[in-house]
């Protein structure tokens, strides 16, 4: 096979000038053509490229829970609310630590819960009140706590 080159070549030795000149038009006009159609090909490929990039960084963002699916998992199970604490921060820490996915969200959170279970525990709130406060706090309404320091206080 003679390639672009070679066939430019061949048509213009072969043929009459006038004839040569129209074949080199039309080889010529081919071999931009072919271009035109790899440039289209790579846009389609690198568009691909990025789509397919962007799904996946999105699907790894989609993977990480919300902080409090942990815990709403472990209302299902454990009636008490400090119970209900302790098994959902095992839960998240089980899962974000060894991936070190742990967000400071999630960890604000997570102290926000114990605080609630700390205060059960001490009498100073119900199981049902603590879980209403659990409940205001996702929902994004206003709580009593405040933060100290690294502490959060109910």
């Amino acid at each position: 096979m003679l390639g672009n080159a070679g066939l430019k070549l061949h048509a213009l030795s072969m043929t009459s000038p006038a004839h040569a000149e129209k074949r080199y038009a039309r080889l010529n006009w081919h071999s931009t053509m072919q271009a035109g159609r790899l440039m289209v090909r790579f846009d389609i490929i690198l568009s691909a490229t990025i789509g397919f990039a962007v799904a996946f960084v999105q699907t790894g963002c989609a993977h990480s829970k919300i902080v409090w699916s942990y815990y709403d998992q472990c209302t299902l199970e454990n009636p008490s609310f400090p119970v209900m604490a302790e098994c959902g921060k095992q839960k998240r820490l089980a899962e974000c630590v060894p991936n070190n996915t742990c967000s400071p969200e999630g960890t604000a959170f997570t102290e926000y819960v114990d605080s609630l279970a700390l205060s059960v525990k001490n009498k100073k709130l119900t199981d049902v009140e603590a879980m209403r406060r659990y409940t205001e706090y996702k929902s994004g309404g206003a709580s009593t706590c405040t933060r100290v320091g690294n502490a959060v206080n109910c």
